[in-house]
Order: C-alpha cells, then sequence, then structure tokens
C-alpha cells in the first residue's frame, strides 16, 4: 500500500476512520477474542512499519502501517493464534517495504497476498469463526443452505451473526466505511462494477447463490478496502471499469465452479494485468 504513484496518494487516515464501523462490528460480535487479534496485528504492523521503513526508498508512514495490520486481522478469523496473526502482519508490511525497494511500488496489494499465501499453507485460515454472541441465523455457514436462503439468512449476512472472518461479516459497517471514503480517498465505480458483475455472473449457478455470492465471504470488503485505491487500478477511466468487470466476473467464477472464496485471487490477477489494462484508452 503505498503512498504515491503516477500522482495519486491516498488518505490513509481517512480509511483508518473508514474502517472504525468494522472494528466496533468486530468487537461486538467477536468479543475481546476478536478485538484482540485486530490489536495485535494493528501493534505488530506498526512496530514493523517503523523498523523496515528505515530501509532507503520504503517509507511507510504509521498510518499506513496500522491500516496494514488492521486490513490483515480484518481478513482472519477471530480463533487465529496470536502468533499466526502476527506473522501475517509482520509479512504485509514486508511484502510492501520490500516491493517498494526492489519495483518502486506494489504490484499487488501486499494484504491480498499474505492472505492469500496464509490460507494455503495455513488451511484451517478458510474457516471463519462464529459470533461470541448468539444471534439471528448461527446456520448460516459459508457456502451451505445456499438454495434456500431465508429472510433470516439475509440479516443475518447483513449485520454479521454467521461464520466468517472478523471484517467481513457486518455488510452494513462496510457499507459505511465504503460511503465514507468515496468522499475522495477510493472510486465508488470500480468496488461497485466489482460487486455487480460479480453478482450478475452468479446468477448462472442460480438466483440464490448470487444474492450469496454479495453478501458472505469477503467480496464487499475486498472490493472497497483492497480493490479500489487509486495506486492500485489503471490509469484509464477504461482500464479502470475493465479491471472491476474482470475481477468481479473472475471472483464469481472460481465460487461457482470451485465453491472457494474468489476475490482475493481475482484482485491479485487483475492487479498483476494492470499494465495490459492501461493499454485501454478512453
Amino acid at each position: 500500500m503505498q503512498n504515491t504513484e503516477n500522482g495519486q496518494s491516498i488518505n490513509y487516515t481517512d480509511v483508518l476512520v473508514a474502517l472504525l464501523p468494522s472494528c466496533f462490528s468486530a468487537f461486538f460480535l467477536f468479543g475481546i477474542r476478536g478485538a484482540g487479534v485486530l490489536a495485535v496485528c494493528a501493534a505488530v504492523s506498526l512496530l514493523s512499519g517503523f523498523l523496515l521503513g528505515r530501509i532507503p526508498g520504503s517509507c511507510i508512514t504509521p498510518a499506513e502501517s496500522a491500516v496494514s495490520g488492521l486490513l490483515t486481522g480484518f481478513l482472519l478469523p477471530a480463533r487465529v493464534s496470536m502468533i499466526l496473526a502476527a506473522a501475517c502482519a509482520v509479512a504485509a508490511v514486508g511484502i510492501a517495504v520490500l516491493s517498494r525497494s526492489v519495483f518502486g511500488r506494489e504490484p499487488v496489494h501486499p494484504v491480498a497476498l499474505t492472505r492469500l499465501v496464509a490460507g494455503v499453507l495455513f488451511p484451517a485460515l478458510n474457516l471463519g469463526s462464529y459470533p461470541a454472541t448468539t444471534g439471528i441465523a448461527d446456520s448460516a455457514v459459508f457456502l451451505e443452505g445456499i438454495g434456500e436462503l431465508t429472510s433470516a439468512d439475509l440479516m443475518a449476512y447483513l449485520t454479521g451473526y454467521r461464520a466468517g472472518m472478523i471484517g467481513e461479516g457486518c455488510i452494513i459497517a462496510l457499507i459505511a466505511g465504503g460511503l465514507y471514503l468515496i468522499r475522495g480517498t477510493v472510486r465508488a465505480d470500480v468496488p461497485v462494477l466489482t460487486v455487480l458483475s460479480c453478482f450478475a455472473l452468479s446468477f448462472v449457478f442460480g438466483g440464490g447463490f448470487a444474492v450469496f455470492s454479495v453478501l458472505s465471504g469477503c467480496l464487499v470488503f475486498a472490493a472497497v478496502f483492497l480493490g479500489s485505491y487509486e495506486t492500485l487500478l489503471p490509469e484509464t477511466r477504461a482500464g479502470k471499469l475493465v479491471f472491476a468487470l474482470c475481477a468481479g466476473l473472475t471472483a464469481a467464477l472460481i465460487r461457482g465452479i470451485f465453491r472457494y472464496e474468489g476475490i482475493l485471487i481475482a484482485l491479485i490477477a487483475a492487479q498483476i494485468l494492470i499494465p495490459l489494462f492501461n493499454r485501454i484508452r478512453k
């Protein structure tokens, strides 16, 4: 997560403010354990940023380090080992610093890459935790019961009373943060098109599956907080829209065919292809 590139910049203080609703929902849903994971990731990221930021060409601000830590923590289950959570936080900052030193920028989002690799190395990280508070639809488990979504299930997805990662559950909190960010920190069209394209293609696998694809997993979280910064998007407006379409459609295909959360893979693939998307001029 870089500060500037191609004349673009990120206000990480705004991102921190936008993450506050999800921080509150994480504490409410997962209690001290969820808050502890976020605190550990943020603290370790701040320390890592301070130490690694001394490497020439790799300046990383405290606000940026804190955002990296929170994003990392939000993508982990509440029951994760604190040592593993800290390792993921260090890795995300380390990838950002190393990328800047070698390439002068991050080719992909460091947190997305860290979480994807961690999920491959430690498959248990892909199993979401249930909220500490009992609630509306405890049976609403990831990729189960997608054929018959009840009103209780829909409310569970919107409010976070279901199995999932710490930060992906409460869609209402994510939307609130996204609305704050579109004041100027991120573009609204890219995350919206990413979600809508995923929703549209998911109808191939059934209407209930399409709704499920949008409201479950980390699609909304990733679209808003990992795939919408100007510094990790194509330069042209047409390129940005193609980027969003590719990310959303790829995520839908991965989830529909392989029954696997595909948005992180889709975003990383789209970010790797940004030089190609930059050729789309309009």
